[in-house]
């Protein structure tokens, strides 16, 4: 049996600014016939701005006063924070008018736009207002070529058939935030990742390491919400997502990961001898299922140090596999709760295989990871969180890749979580630590603790 040292570390990301550019970064609804689900896409701020001069439109931004003030307004627009929408638009048009300063929007009007800095609260503000008879919205505004005038297409359409896009002001598309928040996730996701995936899983990943070895990425850092913030294990995490082990075997890429913004990085694993692991292809890609199947071996370069000096033992993480009963949950709880000194990883890879795989490599030997391993990890997670009261911090693994994937984790009962980093790229870490920030706020909470295990609670399906 061989030794694997998994190591724990925190990206210490405190020397990078953000900037904050004025009209950037928001969201408006916008016609979508086909789906409802959130998306992001661009649209040409001048042409809402031209409407907000006319006083053809009504723009209600959901943001708190605080953000306004951090972020700026936009001008012509009306402020009722979200918190605030329910109340505010069952009052009276007279109380309304009175405490926010513009008319209260009549239910037959096709000229109201709702934007927050992001896609969620703004979405959960449209679906309330659909709820108490707000059944249009503005539909996208288009430039006229021909006369080079900006001209607003009025087209009514019911927001249950809502999307969301990103509004931004088209002076600004070079500037930092909008490029990363916007411009780099669609390029990862419309070249870069489909690249990646054309090559063999194996070298994909050696790609992938000496690209983050050598910090050939954009830098994809953005501040951390203060509500991201937890302190575990004597050590202060800025945010809660994290990056497997197994990626990084040998500990090369960590100034890449400085710049991609997670909040640790598991490196490993890490063997006591050199060994090259088993025969390949020893990884495979499960295209149709968002999974991976690998049985790499632990191959390692090796590295031990033994320091018998070390005051205090850093705290002992037990990976727990998905394919236990209930009996074997109680007996590693009560290992747990006997040794303070361990913690707990919910979920490690399953050697079993759901029934409705349907990659040709689903019957590979080897452990199974990804989408398939999501409500498996999460029912763990709430096994476990269940079974130790609560009392050890548990970090979540398998099928974390969007918010509400890392959101059903944290109400579960995880402090952490691994995401999604094969199938996404580096934004996806940027997308859910913005996203989550998002919902918490929008669930009332004021940081993630306070909605760790608080699986009572239900949410929108972003």
């Amino acid at each position: 049996m061989y030794l694997s040292t998994r190591i724990f570390s925190r990206a210490l990301l405190n020397n990078f600014i953000v900037s904050k550019p004025s009209n950037i970064g928001l969201h408006v609804g916008r016609c979508c016939s086909t789906t409802t689900e959130a998306k992001l896409g661009t649209i040409n701020f001048e042409s809402v701005k031209v409407g907000l001069d006319k006083q053809s439109l009504t723009y209600i931004d959901v943001r708190n006063r605080s953000e306004l003030q951090k972020e700026g307004t936009i001008v012509g627009s009306f402020n009722v924070p979200l918190p605030e929408v329910m109340s505010a638009f069952v009052m009276s048009p007279e109380g309304f008018k009175q405490k926010y300063g513009f008319s209260m929007p009549d239910k037959s009007a096709d000229n109201i736009i709702v934007g927050c800095l992001f896609a969620v609260r703004s979405k959960e503000a449209a679906l309330f207002l659909q709820k108490i008879g707000y059944n249009t919205i503005r539909d996208e505004e288009t430039l006229d070529a021909a006369d080079q005038e900006i001209k607003i297409k009025k087209t009514s359409t019911t927001l249950k058939n809502v999307s969301l896009y990103m509004l931004h002001n088209s002076t600004y598309q070079e500037e930092l935030q909008h490029l990363q928040w916007n411009g780099n996730e669609n390029f990862y996701r419309d070249y870069v990742m489909p690249f990646t995936r054309r090559l063999d899983p194996e070298t994909s990943h050696q790609l992938a390491v000496f690209t983050m070895k050598h910090c050939l990425l954009k830098k994809l850092w953005n501040a951390d919400p203060e509500s991201m913030a937890t302190s575990l294990w004597g050590m202060n995490f800025s945010n809660p997502v994290g990056m497997a082990a197994g990626f990084d075997k040998q500990a090369e890429a960590m100034q890449g990961f400085h710049r991609t913004s997670f909040g640790f990085v598991e490196i490993g694993s890490v063997t006591p001898e050199p060994q090259e692991g088993n025969p390949k292809p020893r990884v495979f890609r499960l295209e149709e299922d968002n999974a991976i199947v690998n049985r790499y071996g632990f191959n390692s370069e090796s590295s031990l140090q033994n320091n018998l000096s070390i005051p205090k033992l850093p705290p002992l993480l037990l990976k727990v596999a998905p394919d236990l009963n209930e009996d074997e949950e109680k007996d590693i709880v009560t290992v747990i709760l006997k040794e303070k000194t361990v913690s707990s990883y919910v979920t490690y890879t399953t050697i079993s295989r759901p029934s409705d795989l349907k990659s040709e490599f689903k019957d590979q030997i080897g452990g199974l990871s990804g989408q398939p391993l999501k409500d498996i990890s999460t029912r763990c997670i709430g096994d476990f969180n269940r079974l130790t009261g609560g009392r050890i911090p548990i970090v979540g693994v398998g099928g974390v890749a969007s918010v509400q994937d890392a959101f059903e984790k944290i109400l579960a009962g995880a402090s952490l979580f691994y995401t999604s980093f094969a199938f996404h790229g580096p934004p996806v870490v940027r997308r859910i630590k913005r996203e989550l920030d998002e919902i918490l706020r929008s669930k009332g909470y004021k940081n993630m603790a306070e909605a760790i295990g608080n699986h009572l609670w239900s949410f929108i399906a972003y």
